[in-house]
């Protein structure tokens, strides 16, 4: 069954339908081989250090960052990591070299 498989997610689905049924320039969109989101999809983060290397892999192109839902991490060290890529991403925005 496609719901249980652990590695599917919604936004597949949605890609697949708009490359394959609707188009791509009907549905506004286009392919690329460069990823607009640094995510984190299946394993969470067992130490400070790991999470600093995540914020640390934010490149100037990214335009969002994820860490898939069901990675056991509570929220409020999830909103301060994503506090600490805002940051990150506000200085790379901004010329400075990033502090992670």
């Amino acid at each position: 069954m496609l719901a249980r498989a652990p590695h599917f997610a919604e936004y597949i689905l949605y890609g697949v339908y708009a490359d394959r049924v609707l188009g791509l320039d009907k549905a506004r969109l286009f392919a690329t081989e460069e990823t607009l989101c640094l995510s984190r999809w299946t394993e969470g983060f067992d130490n400070a250090d790991e999470e600093t290397a995540f914020v640390a892999a934010i490149e100037p192109h990214h335009i969002a960052c994820l860490v898939q839902s069901t990675i056991a991490m509570p929220i409020p060290a999830r909103r301060a990591l994503f506090e600490r890529a805002g940051a990150f991403a506000a200085q790379q925005d901004a010329g400075v070299t990033p502090e992670s």
